[in-house]
């Protein structure tokens, strides 16, 4: 019985569309930027406390070590109101037009340099030898 790969074709075009971690990185601080210039540029601790999440785990996603994941993204958008999920994963305009102005003009992350995708690894083809059941070895008695 042979699997239909159909899944695992889309969610390989889902994750070739998304940028990597320190991009979406840089733009969790561009929304940091803008949500804290009333607060004076709030501090990343404050501002994750704030909204709930782990300053470690926010300070992990800003700077690209770990990627965001959907339900914490989600939650983020939830709680500042006019960011979407297509700008912090895609960088696609936001439609709240509050947001768009400022994100346009907020500065990149200091010594924010893209770092490139890594290459897709693709697993090798098993030989014919290696699929068949292995033989069971003897049980011990008691």
């Amino acid at each position: 019985m042979q699997r239909s790969r159909k899944g695992a074709k889309a969610r390989a075009l889902i994750a070739d569309e998304m940028d990597n971690p320190t991009v979406v990185g840089n733009r969790l601080f561009k929304i940091r930027y803008v949500a804290s210039i009333s607060r004076r540029k709030e501090s990343q601790e404050a501002y994750a406390e704030r909204l709930g999440f782990n300053p470690k785990g926010y300070s992990h996603w800003e700077i690209g070590r770990s990627p965001i994941r959907i339900h914490n993204a989600i939650k983020l958008c939830d709680q500042l109101g006019g960011v979407t999920l297509d700008y912090i994963y895609r960088g696609l305009p936001n439609k709240a037009p509050d947001w768009d102005l400022p994100l346009l003009e907020a500065p990149d992350r200091p010594g924010f340099t893209p770092r490139p995708p890594l290459p897709r690894i693709e697993p090798k083809p098993r030989p014919r030898a290696a699929l068949k059941p292995r033989p069971r070895a003897p049980r011990r008695g008691r």
